[in-house]
């Protein structure tokens, strides 16, 4: 038998097996995780998402103190809308912005941190739900993600047009922009210009 050669060869092979964990961690470990595909890789969460717990970082049932404490580089200003109600505008960057209403119920006053989010509303096209409908978005279009139109009530008080997609989740509201005549069941007719304006999540205020 040819002793030598066989020692050689299985010298070599031991040789190779030391190296081949060296390479890759010199070339950023296995295929694996490089890929994105181990246990160990975890993708980034989407800092846009609107979701059952919130829209993007900002989270429903924390208080105003926490999310400032959260989101050191966000503008926390006090705010209001056409009905006096009392909100707190969170300003993430340039065209993504939030609207908070924590139960405050004077909107002259200074922000109460101490108070819990309730609900969140954005008007911004940043944000986006896991379907992919965001403020902007023609109403015709969200129906091709969530379903026909079941109806599109407009408030009473505020007269404020809703819309409500036959396939959409409870823990969405859709405001949608004023446009087209009111029908005989007091529900705005869908024009097929109509626009979503807003998204929210949370209690209804």
């Amino acid at each position: 038998m040819h002793w030598p050669r066989i020692i050689a060869l299985i010298a070599l092979g031991f040789a190779f097996a030391q190296s081949e964990p060296q390479a890759r961690a010199r070339t950023g470990g296995s295929n694996e995780s490089r890929t994105g595909t181990g246990s160990q890789v975890s993708a980034q969460p989407d800092k846009y998402l609107i979701s059952k717990s919130g829209i993007g970082p900002l989270r429903l049932g924390t208080t105003l103190e926490q999310a400032r404490r959260a989101l050191p580089s966000a503008n926390f200003v006090r705010a209001s809308d056409g009905d006096g109600v009392a909100l707190v505008k969170v300003t993430l960057g340039a065209n993504e912005s939030m609207f908070v209403w924590a139960e405050e119920e004077d909107a002259a006053a200074p922000i109460d941190w101490s108070k819990k989010i309730t609900t969140i509303e954005t008007f911004s096209p940043a944000f986006h739900t896991a379907e992919g409908a965001r403020p902007g978005t023609l109403v015709r279009q969200v129906e091709a993600l969530l379903g026909k139109v079941k109806n599109a009530p407009r408030s009473e008080i505020e007269s404020r047009v809703y819309v409500v997609f036959e396939a959409q989740p409870a823990y969405l509201t859709f405001r949608m922009d004023d446009v087209g005549p009111e029908d005989e069941a007091h529900r705005a007719r869908v024009d097929p210009r109509a626009r979503i304006l807003s998204i929210a999540v949370g209690s209804a205020r």
